[in-house]
């Protein structure tokens, strides 16, 4: 356990040194050039990363690693996948150092679990560490274009205030809808908005929603040709409706007749 604590404790101070631009080595060649930075897929991170870097300890290229899942396809054994488009970047205090978006039609399927792996060269880039990383799939299924909604790396989305989002997959991992307060008035819940992660999105009609125990129902369709309208009921008002990449829907909801300070519960039903 002591020699592990001291190669981790080396390992670390050295890496350290290269960030801080004090490394006086005279040798050519940056100490982590002989190794990478890597993380993990977990509960937190969707994306396996291996940084690595040149001789002059800047970013060399980047090598992701990610599971597909229902974001890129319908039915996986139909499905093809053509390209896979990465944003990536560094940001920090609200300002972006860098962004640039890649996208390949060159990558590689893991033999041992399936894992679609892909590289990209990061020369001539400036910063020393990566900490935004976005990535799409475009594939088709049966003949139909399919773009994927976002695998994210770590906390990229929470980066550009889009966690708890449609974009937010681990959001919906156990459960189906989320909600966001747009405004109130006199302490009182004024307007909501709600993301719904459901399926066959063009064939709904029905909207129930439930807010603390009070049930709403409401009639709306995204297809143009529907008319069977019902946008009201006990007060509140059903205002907008947006279709979102995917299987998601955002309902915007004048909710200030329940009369409420807080959400405690809140479902949504669509059929």
């Amino acid at each position: 356990m002591k020699l592990l604590f001291e190669i981790l404790l080396v390992t670390l101070l050295s890496f350290n040194s290269c960030l801080s631009g004090k490394d006086k080595q005279t040798s050519n060649d940056c100490i982590k050039n002989s190794f990478n930075v890597l993380q993990e897929i977990s509960d937190e991170n969707e994306i396996k990363t291996n940084f690595y870097y040149n001789k002059n300890c800047k970013l060399d290229s980047l090598r992701l690693e990610f599971k597909l899942d229902d974001r890129s396809f319908g039915n996986e054994e139909d499905f093809n996948l053509d390209f896979i488009v990465a944003d990536i970047g560094y940001i920090h205090k609200d300002s972006t150092y860098f962004m640039k978006q890649f996208n390949t039609k060159e990558f590689q399927k893991s033999g041992i679990n399936g894992n679609v792996m892909v590289t990209f060269p990061l020369e001539g880039v400036a910063v020393d560490t990566i900490n935004f990383i976005a990535v799409s799939t475009i594939g088709n299924e049966r003949e139909k274009t399919l773009v994927s909604n976002l695998y994210s790396y770590n906390n990229s989305l929470f980066l550009v205030d889009k966690q708890n989002t449609y974009l937010d997959h681990k959001a919906f991992l156990k459960k189906n809808v989320i909600y966001n307060i747009i405004s109130t008035k006199n302490n009182i819940i004024d307007k909501i908005l709600l993301t719904v992660k459901t399926t066959n999105i063009d064939a709904l009609t029905a909207y129930n929603v439930v807010v603390n125990g009070i049930e709403l129902n409401f009639k709306y369709s995204v297809n143009a040709s529907f008319s069977d309208f019902k946008k009201e009921d006990k007060g509140c008002i059903l205002e907008n409706v947006l279709k979102m990449n995917g299987n998601y829907l955002e309902l915007e909801l004048d909710v200030s007749k329940l009369n409420i300070k807080k959400i405690d519960k809140i479902e949504a039903n669509l059929y």
